[in-house]
């Protein structure tokens, strides 16, 4: 943006087209041949070799079309503001523009404030671009346009001659500019619409002394102190005027709508009473307090952050084809298809972006909190072990690297072979809700990082040598006998599976966060849980398990603390005497993945 600021202790005489062609670094330059840009700029203007004598003050207050604009920079002190030290574009409303204006609110900062800009600003800044944000007076910013050779300042088109003063520039304008509060201004000065949003935010208020853009006092040492509110320094600065958002704004029937239907997803448990779980064990002992203060506090608080937490887009993207048919809110969090987000709605307009204030947000579930859980099994984050060594393995070069998550897995070795001692590992599931999920668990042979590793073999078609027996099948000399190996081999093995949380009710020893029964089968298919020698082996654990509480411990602002990863799945080899002759105990992990179940 070129930007002129001219510094003016006596009253100068200006020619117009200099003035509009002024150069940038604060002084202008004067001309001394027309460019083919500025011929076109004086065809259009009509500008003439004239030169200016008086003030803005004083040219507002010589036009009877201005006199109404003149006497309020009069009444509200705007006069003194318009002085010859500084350099000024004025957006001048006529008297017709000004019809009508309200008697209440703030006139310096609504109207006249509002109305002019430092420096100059004219189609030398509309060059490069059609499209330019000009900061008033008041903090706000309007909109300067350019289309073909009109010039539009907040939508309203400006008339062809600009007027000219010794400090600045003038355009007439037919209609007053709106004044918008910004998204923190409206959610400020809607009481009894957004209170909810409102209340929720500024608890998060505070003031610090580092350096900030609002001023709000000085501490006891005398030193100044900022406005600082945690919750928009991670989701957005709303209260900036130099920042652009699109926000949903919900009322506060919107704020309860949504809380009821959100809260049951994060009913929960609180503090944790006892613990009498073995050591070297992970069948878990353990007791948790429910329907406390403790818990409500818990849902409550998680609830309310999730409502807010995908509230805002940065600058306005386009709901309806947006690039790669996704968008993210300043949270990270991604909305596919988000056409639906505004399938009725009509964008309001704000200072700093635009909004859309509703009664019922129209946020899905699954993109706003119910969503998928996934646990890379090489990830060593709340993971634990027992009988058996850890290695991480890269994915080789070969055909199965695409199919391998992040390129990465976990090889689990036995330390024992003893059938009372298998090797485990029991990985955190966090972040459950109180849903319904499917959950799975994946797995990889070795041939994923060895690709020269023994794995399935196809079957072989042999010419007999003599008569045989192969596959229970008697073959001649000369007969063409099909081999048909079977499907595991040694790199293959048998797992099982345990799920521990928290229960509603506790068992016979009165704890309510143990381990479920032993999961050995294939809940649709009813078959053992075998790996494949030869591919990933993707298998069901469980179909529509209903966990009673959320174990959530995913927010920005609670306490870390609050609660620890209850929810575990332990992944064990499950081999008897007779799988020992055919199948290993190697197990090749490579993730975990909840998928939520939506009732729609």
């Amino acid at each position: 943006m070129n930007r002129i600021q001219l510094n003016i202790r006596q009253r100068p005489r200006f020619r117009l087209r200099h003035l509009l062609h002024a150069g940038v670094g604060g002084s202008l330059l004067l001309l001394s041949a027309a460019s083919c840009q500025d011929a076109a700029w004086d065809d259009h203007y009509g500008a003439d070799d004239g030169t200016a004598t008086a003030s803005l003050m004083e040219e507002l207050s010589s036009r009877s079309e201005f006199s109404d604009f003149a006497a309020l920079l009069r009444q509200t002190g705007g006069d003194s503001i318009l002085g010859y030290n500084q350099t000024f574009t004025v957006f001048a409303p006529t008297n017709e523009a000004l019809a009508g204006i309200a008697a209440s609110g703030n006139p310096l900062t609504e109207v006249v404030k509002n109305h002019v800009a430092r420096y100059l600003y004219g189609p030398s800044q509309l060059v490069d671009t059609a499209y330019l944000r000009i900061k008033m007076l008041n903090g706000k910013y309007q909109e300067l346009t350019r289309s073909g050779q009109r010039m539009s300042f907040a939508g309203i088109e400006v008339p062809d001659e600009p007027l000219l003063a010794t400090n600045g520039i003038i355009y007439p304008l037919s209609t007053r500019a709106g004044y918008y509060d910004n998204l923190w201004e409206l959610l400020v000065h809607g009481a009894g619409r957004y209170d909810s949003l409102y209340n929720y935010i500024t608890q998060f208020n505070d003031t610090t002394t580092s350096t900030s853009l609002i001023e709000v006092g000085e501490n006891s040492r005398g030193q100044k102190l900022y406005f600082h509110n945690s919750w928009m320094k991670k989701y957005g600065s709303i209260h900036l005027e130099d920042s652009l958002y699109t926000a949903f704004l919900p009322t506060n029937m919107g704020w309860k709508t949504a809380y009821n239907s959100i809260r049951p997803y994060f009913r929960t448990f609180g503090s944790l009473v006892e613990d009498k779980t073995p050591q070297s064990s992970f069948n878990y002992r353990r007791s948790y307090e429910t329907g406390t203060a403790v818990s409500d506090s818990l849902q409550n608080s998680h609830t309310r952050e999730t409502i807010a937490r995908d509230l805002l887009f940065r600058r306005r993207p386009d709901f309806l084809a947006p690039l790669g048919d996704t968008l993210m809110t300043t949270s990270g969090d991604t909305y596919h298809h988000p056409a639906y987000l505004v399938e009725g709605l009509t964008p309001q307009t704000a200072s700093n972006g635009h909004y859309y204030a509703v009664d019922q947000l129209p946020h899905k579930p699954a993109d706003l909190f119910l969503k998928e859980i996934k646990v890379e099994a090489e990830k060593a984050a709340g993971r634990e072990f027992l009988y058996s060594t850890l290695t991480n393995r890269s994915a080789a070069e070969g055909n199965l690297r695409d199919e391998v998550s992040n390129m990465n897995f976990l090889e689990v070795v036995n330390t024992s072979t003893n059938n009372l001692t298998p090797p485990q590992v029991v990985f955190n599931l966090p972040n459950v809700l109180a849903a319904k999920y499917n959950i799975y668990a994946v797995f990889v042979p070795a041939q994923a990082f060895d690709t020269l590793a023994v794995g399935y073999r196809q079957p072989e078609t042999i010419i007999c040598q003599r008569d045989t027996v192969i596959n229970r099948i008697q073959y001649h000399a000369g007969d063409e006998a099909v081999i048909q190996y079977p499907y595991y081999d040694a790199d293959s093995t048998k797992v099982c599976f345990y799920l521990s949380y928290v229960h509603e009710e506790p068992n016979a020893s009165g704890y309510n966060m143990y381990r479920d029964n032993k999961i050995e089968k294939d809940p649709d298919t009813g078959e053992y849980f075998i790996t494949k020698g030869y591919e990933v082996t993707k298998f069901l654990v469980a179909r529509n398990f209903q966990f009673p509480y959320a174990n959530y411990t995913g927010s920005a602002f609670s306490d870390k603390d609050a609660q620890t990863v209850t929810t575990k799945l332990c992944v064990a080899t499950n081999l008897t005497n007779a799988d020992k002759q055919r199948m290993g105990y190697i197990m090749r992990i490579d993730y975990l993945i909840l998928e939520p179940v939506i009732d729609e």
